[in-house]
């Protein structure tokens, strides 16, 4: 996967953990657009696949950078030449990327994500325990499975990941943190 930087790689995380995005490639197909009457060429930084089976091209750029008149305008012809392509072409830029703390909570699945299908006994356990609650803090999970904050995060992020939980990853994932069962 070719990223230019370290924005394009955290919108990934994004990308990742959507329930709506089933596909996202990073420098897809170019094409050209008009501006000031010469003919310029363009790649999107990502082009998305939504689970409806729309696309959307992503241009990611630090928000500075979108401010300038001239980028406003080379910018709408650049959404005018996507659209002659059927596909919409969308800005995105770190005040909707670097959200504290949901990027930092994408991050922590990613890093726990397994990449095996199946279940630990463990992880059995614990979606049991939740289910049959229909929400629980992630304290009440510790004291009842009688282990500690770090050796239960590896398994409830890998269940985030999996879309097997769900939690507010909008606020730090602690020990008050609600769990809920999927579906």
């Amino acid at each position: 996967m070719v990223l230019e930087s370290s924005l394009e790689y955290d919108a990934c995380f994004h990308f990742e953990f959507s329930k709506k995005i089933v596909m996202y490639e990073p420098q897809p197909i170019g094409f050209y657009y008009k501006l000031y009457g010469q003919v310029r060429s363009y790649t999107p930084d990502f082009l998305i696949t939504l689970d409806n089976g729309e696309q959307i091209f992503y241009e990611v750029k630090p928000f500075c950078k979108t401010e300038p008149e001239e980028f406003e305008l080379e910018f709408k012809a650049k959404q005018a030449a996507a659209l002659n392509l059927g596909i919409e072409l969308e800005l995105i830029t770190e005040k909707k990327i670097r959200v504290i703390p949901l990027i930092n909570n994408l991050k922590l699945l990613h890093r726990y994500q397994r990449l095996e299908q199946y279940l630990t006994p463990f992880q059995k356990q614990l979606l049991k325990l939740i289910t049959s609650a229909e929400s629980l803090t992630l304290s009440y999970l510790i004291d009842n499975t009688e282990t500690s904050y770090s050796e239960i995060i590896p398994h409830i992020a890998d269940l985030l990941a999996k879309g097997l939980l769900e939690s507010n990853l909008f606020q730090p994932l602690e020990f008050d943190s609600n769990l809920y069962a999927y579906g």
